[in-house]
Formats: C-alpha cells, structure tokens, sequence
C-alpha cells in the first residue's frame, strides 16, 4: 500500500503551496486518481485490520486524514491484544475522571482503569488540564499548544 503514495507520481496528485500552474492543473485533473487510491487503501486498512468488527472505524476518510496529516500507526500486536482483551476499545462522545474511576456517557457506572489512553479526536489538553485548580500544574501538563502533535 505504501507504494501507492510514496513515489513521485503520487506528489503529482496533491497541490502544493507554490506551485506552477501547469502542477496546479494536473494535480486538478488527477484528483479522481488521488480519490481512488485512498479509497482503496481505505477499503484494505479496513478490512485488514477488522475495524468494522472492532468498532474502531474512524469518521473521517483516509483521504481527510491524509490531507490533514493525520495518519497513525499501531505497534506490533495491538490488534491481538485488542482480540485478547488485554486492551480494551470504548467509544463515548464525552468522558471525565473522579475518585472511583472513568466516567463515560456511554456506560451506567464507573470504570475502574489502570491506564486511560485517549486517542482519536478527544481534546486531551482541556480534559485533563480541568484535573488541576491551579493554572501552574495545568501548564504543566497540557504545556504550549504548539507543542501538540494531533492523532488519527
């Protein structure tokens, strides 16, 4: 799959900043091209990884998330561990922590965790900035936000 967008043809599907109108007109006429490849690839990482089983379909397409710079990797074996129940996947459009454990919209009690990884599309800095009263301990740990770098 990697070959498809790591070659020199493949630049020619995007429009860069800066470039030539003749550029500019090809990466135009071969967008149809540029939608085909991410739909495949999108259809494969799909059905690779089983992420309709899963639940873990992201929203946005390949193509969104390409454009955005938004792609991810996983480790080795994450999906065996996520097949195992090792890792555990929970899908809820707003959380919060207390004192007995995770608090999700989606579940009717709390979930006791021992580790919480927030992951696709969750505004991490301002949930977990809210953990601390005190300004300084919250720069602490949500830091500049330039220093972010966004997941898929």
């Amino acid at each position: 799959m990697a070959y498809l967008y790591l070659n020199r043809f493949a630049e020619l599907l995007f429009h860069k900043p800066g470039e030539s109108l003749l550029l500019s007109l090809l990466a135009y006429v071969l967008s149809p091209v540029r939608w085909a490849f991410s739909k495949f690839v999108e259809s494969d990482v799909k059905h690779k990884h089983q992420l309709e089983k899963r639940g873990m379909v992201p929203e946005h397409s390949f193509l969104g998330a390409l454009n955005s710079c938004l792609i991810s990797t996983v480790p080795d074996g994450f999906y065996d561990n996520v097949d195992k129940g090792s890792i555990i996947i929970k899908k809820s459009p707003t959380f919060s922590f207390s004192k007995e454990g995770l608090l999700l919209e989606t579940e009717p009690k709390p979930l006791k965790t021992d580790l919480v990884i927030l992951a696709t599309g969750f505004d991490w800095q301002k949930k977990l900035g809210d953990i601390f009263a005190s300004p300084k301990f919250r720069d602490y740990l949500t830091g500049s936000p330039d220093r972010a770098i966004p997941f898929y």
